[in-house]
């Protein structure tokens, strides 16, 4: 896996959202790109492949995290929440 270093703080008015992707054998030569709201180039948050994980930051609002090839998932974090999202 993959290993980033966890922030040591957030941001006022931020909250955290990681991404964990499973060691699925499904699809697991390809990349998943992730996007905030809108799936576009600059909405782009990052991308994970099998066995690793990403982190982001968030206003508190309720917004979507886009996955390539289609799936969504709504989030609603508050102020310092930390949110972990489960990809298989």
């Amino acid at each position: 896996m993959l290993l980033q270093p966890l922030p040591a703080t957030l941001e006022e008015g931020e909250a955290m959202v990681y991404v964990i992707r499973s060691d699925s054998f499904a699809g697991s030569a390809l990349r998943s790109r992730l996007y905030l709201d809108e799936e576009s180039p600059e909405h782009e948050v990052g991308s994970v492949r099998v066995n690793q994980y990403v982190h982001f930051p968030v206003r508190p609002a309720s917004q979507k995290v886009l996955v390539s090839r289609g799936r969504e998932i709504t989030i609603a974090p508050e102020e310092s929440d930390l949110l972990f999202l489960y990809l298989d």
